[in-house]
């Protein structure tokens, strides 16, 4: 549909001084597209642009859960904050003020927004996160990380909290981070890999209710309770450590022996030599390939052993580089309790 140039430019003037700057739809009602940037700028004076990419920046800006814009008159700054950083600092006049009660920094008093701060904490323990659009909080205990706010209906990534694409994954900035940031239980799962292979079920067990998966997500919903969740895992995998020692070589035996008589028996004609002597074979390339497996098991858990003090070292280091930049390697404005 074509519309005069006159009309459609003050269509755009009406948006942008109502302040409808991040969603400016067609005219026509039956377009579902937006009006796009360049051509605002080749329509509207440069003043009225100007205004309009301010007003952009800070419905952008008001969008993120943990700004906090600076209480000083006719200041325009802001900051990022969190739990882990109450102390904020204007980004224009440096000025020092409360993330929870926007008052000037108070190191020593209680701050009179100390509820909220409880309900961070909550929130930060139960691993909640802001809808990016309409900032109600979400809880995510399990499934896939492509996330629709059941209020209001957005798509997003809840690693990076960025809008979700068919293609998101390929380009999440958190998945970027997190392989250069491995988590610490991948740290000490490779630290204490031999530790991990002695004891199995048990390291099982503790994973599954640790990932809220399989037997865990079941422990989970009977109990209620995440820490009684651990303790009946570890209870469960101490139990079966004696199966897993007596009956772990026997099987890993056994299932070689039948996977080389079922091999061998293809090139044997005599149903007597088949009887005997694969029987035999196969219970030796068992015994055989368990020595080999067992060999190969504790090289490659000395060098994961190996990989896991390298991560503790760079572990350290992102710790102490956070000391300085609390978002280093983590997305920044992604409306998530840090």
């Amino acid at each position: 549909m074509l519309f005069a140039k006159k009309c459609l430019t003050s269509y755009i003037e009406i948006c942008i001084v109502e302040g409808q700057v991040l969603n400016m739809p067609c005219p026509n009602s039956e377009c579902y597209s937006e009006t796009p940037e360049d051509l605002i700028k080749q329509l509207v004076s440069d003043e009225i642009f100007q205004k309009y990419l301010f007003f952009k920046t800070i419905e952008e800006l008001s969008k993120n859960p943990c700004l906090r814009w600076c209480p000083k008159p006719d200041c325009k700054g802001f900051d990022i904050g969190n739990l882990d950083k109450k102390q904020l600092t204007c980004n224009v006049c440096e000025h020092n003020y409360c993330y929870y009660c926007v008052k000037a920094w108070h190191p020593k008093k209680k701050c009179k927004a100390s509820s909220d701060i409880e309900m961070d904490k909550w929130a930060r323990n139960h691993g909640l996160k802001y809808c990016p659009n309409c900032r109600s909080r979400v809880q995510k205990t399990h499934g896939s990380d492509h996330i629709i706010c059941v209020r209001c209906k957005y798509d997003w990534c809840w690693l990076c909290g960025d809008e979700y694409t068919e293609s998101h994954f390929k380009s999440c900035e958190a998945l970027k981070a997190m392989k250069k940031d491995v988590s610490y239980f991948i740290v000490f799962r490779n630290l204490f890999s031999l530790i991990l292979l002695v004891f199995f079920p048990l390291a099982f067990a503790v994973y599954k209710v640790h990932r809220n998966t399989g037997i865990g997500y079941r422990l989970r919903n009977a109990l209620n309770k995440v820490w009684l969740s651990y303790i009946i895992a570890v209870l469960l995998g101490i139990i079966s450590l004696p199966l897993y020692y007596a009956l772990g070589p026997i099987v890993l035996s056994i299932w070689i022996s039948v996977k080389f008589k079922e091999k061998c028996c293809k090139n044997y004609d005599s149903k007597s030599d088949k009887d005997g002597n694969v029987a035999a074979a196969g219970v030796i390339a068992g015994i055989i390939c368990i020595a080999l497996v067992l060999a190969g098991a504790i090289i490659a858990l000395i060098i994961v052993h190996i990989i896991g003090i390298g991560q503790l070292i760079y572990k350290i280091f992102i710790c102490l580089r956070r000391c300085r930049d609390p978002y280093y390697l983590r997305p920044k404005f992604k409306y998530t309790y840090l």
